[in-house]
């Protein structure tokens, strides 16, 4: 497994709290000691707004580090790489190094290369549910895929639809992950639907050999009021039961991508 994980969160449908995860994985990957590498592969920059903390003055934009800029930690050795508007058509520009197309592997060397420099021990990678350069990019780059999905059928929908996506990219471009997850997210407990479509989730991916975590993420309407303020969700004391569930999603995913303990939370 990887000694050091890259961790893309994908998902090809929009409003699965994708951006929410990959905030609440680097933070939680931060508080138990890691330094993180965060990356925003999505052009609209809400990990960036998210993660503002993290962002150091002098330090690259996603586009410069495909690009073959350096990234800039902060002094406490983390570091956000913000994204502009501009991702959205860094393929139409040549590599200033070379003046040949970008590669869809440039941004794995860039991050490969921001770890070796700086001593990250885990990367996050948030992405836009647009199936264009920066996210196959950001596939390409990721030793694990996790997928947030709504306990509901337009969810699964969007895993099915995530794992085409996956085979083609690994068909193509001859890409292999160490693992493929999935996460079931805004999901209410006490609604019959929301538990059989989980349960469901759990029963179809697994029989393929990608990890459902046990971890189901309650839908709070207060996370995204948060964020929007640039706070993180283990922050504000009323958000600690969210708080709560995404630190065990945090420490089964540093469990699976590394190979150690499983340790997964309950509901």
């Amino acid at each position: 497994m990887a000694d050091r994980p890259i961790v893309a969160v994908a998902n090809v449908k929009g409003g699965t709290g994708k951006t929410t995860t990959a905030a609440a994985l680097a933070d939680g990957m931060r508080r138990m000691g890691a330094r993180v590498l965060a990356v925003d592969c999505d052009p609209q920059g809400d990990l960036s707004r998210i993660q503002g903390d993290y962002i150091a003055e002098g330090t690259c934009t996603t586009t410069d580090l495909i690009k073959g800029a350096d990234v800039v930690p902060t002094a406490e050795g983390q570091a956000t790489v913000p994204t502009t508007d501009e991702l959205e058509y860094v393929d139409s520009e040549p590599d200033p190094r070379t003046g040949q197309p970008l590669s869809y592997y440039a941004l794995a060397e860039g991050v490969r290369r921001a770890m070796d420099a700086h001593g990250f021990d885990a990367c996050v990678i948030d992405t836009h549910p647009e199936k264009n350069f920066p996210t196959t990019s950001a596939l390409i780059a990721a030793t694990h895929v996790l997928i947030p999905s709504e306990a509901e059928a337009f969810g699964v929908q969007g895993v099915v639809a995530m794992e085409s996506y996956l085979d083609a990219i690994a068909e193509d471009l001859d890409k292999e992950w160490e693992g493929v997850g999935v996460v079931i997210t805004k999901y209410r407990r006490t609604t019959t639907m929301h538990r059989r479509v989980a349960d469901s989730v759990a029963a179809q991916f697994g029989a393929q050999g990608v990890r459902v975590f046990d971890q189901r993420i309650s839908r709070t309407i207060q996370i995204p009021e948060a964020q929007a303020e640039g706070r993180s969700v283990y922050d504000e004391s009323y958000l600690h039961g969210a708080a709560a569930q995404y630190m065990w999603l945090t420490q089964s995913v540093v469990a699976w991508a590394m190979g150690g303990e499983d340790g997964e939370g309950g509901e």
